[in-house]
């Protein structure tokens, strides 16, 4: 068992500690809503805290537990939701102005499936109003502090829960990745954060950007833990199978090098060569691949936006709203593109995906990184990227938004530190149905690195 403060285990180690009554599920919650009451008001990474049902539930999972039903890994295990995704009875606000009673009457397929593996919630976490990235402050309920650097931001749009893996507040939690609102926040504070396959996961119950590239994935500390999370949700225990045994060895890895070489800062581009190196010295073989998107934003939004607007005109919601100005100039952007616009962007996403399947052949995955730079301060508009001036939202997508336009699984997992001592992800690509051959790879990558295993400067 780690000696690793109890707010700081992992998953894993929890399940271990509740199955030999070291810990207790109630004992468990009761320390997350303290660290909670403590340390949230500074980092605002929760919008909603569910004490007194967190506590609820917990108290049943431990009865449960008395009468010798044992649910799984998860069962009294405290988690925590992005607030774009319902959980019954619990204000679902998308991050917006205008839902503050808009009370879920029933949980998202995902949260009834981890309850149903006895998950515990703690609450609902903060987010970019309707998870529309490309800011760091949600109008409504301010900024996300990132727990490795105060006065920085966290990753959107799944911010809150990033934040609050991060700094021991949950076990873990959901996001949502329609552009890398998983990945980013993963990359920024340290942990794993997966973009599924599209339809891996189910997402009734969770509210829409874009039908097409829209993906919930699990934020937390290891691999193993994002399978453990991933195998309550879906039922069975695939993917943490699939992690036994995992190694590096035989591996072939792609590495698109122009491409990572022209748009990231140095310590990024030198993270990325030294997890080159790692595998390597582990057994893979990296080669180059020729691949690069270099315009993806273009049919990313198009598609995206096109697609939320019409969801929010649906809503009848769309234009007469109070939206903040990010969402409201997207969505404005998807009023002004035009039927046969969208059409061409879907045509546009095959043809990348062609191309990405072409250079990928006979690759296990793709490794890049997952941001190109590391966590932007509050308010940073601009980031040096291969020696220019880029806008710093913009920049946050470069490395994300293809492998949702594309349908691809990425993943995030710690890979280094700057010089100022702020996370660096990198990102593991891989064609569909290749998600759990990732989280076996970085796993495998864990098993020889200890980046996932620091924490923030103390408190």
């Amino acid at each position: 068992m780690s000696d690793a403060p109890l707010h700081y285990r992992t998953i894993a180690e929890l399940a271990r500690a509740i199955l030999d009554h070291s810990v207790s599920p109630v004992e468990l919650t009761r320390a997350y809503h303290e660290r909670i009451e403590r340390l949230n008001p500074d980092l605002n990474a929760f919008i909603a805290v569910t004490a007194d049902a967190a506590l609820a539930q917990a108290r049943e999972a431990e009865a449960e537990m008395s009468y010798g039903t044992l649910r799984g890994p998860l069962h009294g295990i405290p988690l925590a939701l992005k607030d774009i995704i319902d959980a019954e009875g619990v204000v679902t606000t998308c991050g917006a102005s205008f839902l503050g009673e808009n009370v879920a009457e029933r949980d998202a397929a995902v949260w009834a499936n981890l309850r149903e593996a006895g998950a515990v919630l703690l609450g609902k976490t903060h987010l970019l109003e309707f998870a529309m990235g490309g800011t760091d402050k949600n109008e409504t309920f301010g900024y996300c502090a990132n727990p490795w650097a105060p006065g920085h931001f966290s990753g959107g749009s799944s911010t809150g829960s990033g934040a609050a893996v991060a700094a021991g507040l949950c076990a873990g939690a959901l996001g949502t990745d329609t552009g890398g609102s998983v990945r980013q926040p993963a990359s920024y504070c340290n942990l794993v954060g997966i973009k599924p396959t599209p339809g891996l996961l189910p997402l009734e119950g969770v509210f829409p950007l874009s039908p097409t590239l829209d993906t919930v994935g699990p934020m937390t500390r290891t691999a193993e833990d994002n399978a453990l999370m991933l195998d309550a949700i879906l039922g069975g225990s695939a993917f943490a199978s699939a992690l036994r045994g995992a190694t590096l060895t035989g591996k072939r890895v792609g590495v698109p090098w122009r491409w990572t070489a022209e748009q990231t800062t140095p310590e990024v581009a030198a993270a990325i060569e030294e997890a080159a190196e790692t595998f390597s010295a582990a057994g893979a073989e990296v080669a180059e691949v020729d691949l690069h998107f270099g315009h993806i934003a273009r049919p990313y939004g198009a598609i995206a936006f096109h697609e939320g607007m019409l969801t929010h005109r649906a809503q009848g919601w769309y234009p007469d709203k109070p939206y903040g100005p990010n969402p409201r100039k997207r969505l404005d952007d998807g009023a002004a593109t035009t039927p046969a616009e969208y059409a061409a962007a879907l045509e546009t996403a095959a043809e990348l995906r062609r191309e990405a399947d072409a250079a990928a052949q006979g690759f296990d995955a793709l490794l890049l990184p997952t941001q190109p730079m590391t966590a932007p301060a509050f308010g940073q508009e601009e980031v040096v990227l291969g020696g220019k001036p880029v806008n710093a939202a913009a920049a946050r997508g470069l490395f994300n938004m293809a492998w949702n336009v594309i349908g691809w699984a990425a993943i995030s997992t710690p890979g280094g530190f700057s010089g100022h001592g702020q996370p660096i992800g990198i990102q593991l690509a891989g064609t569909p149905g290749s998600d759990a051959a990732l989280l076996a790879l970085a796993h495998a990558y864990q098993q020889v690195t200890d980046w996932h295993t620091r924490r923030p400067p103390s408190e």
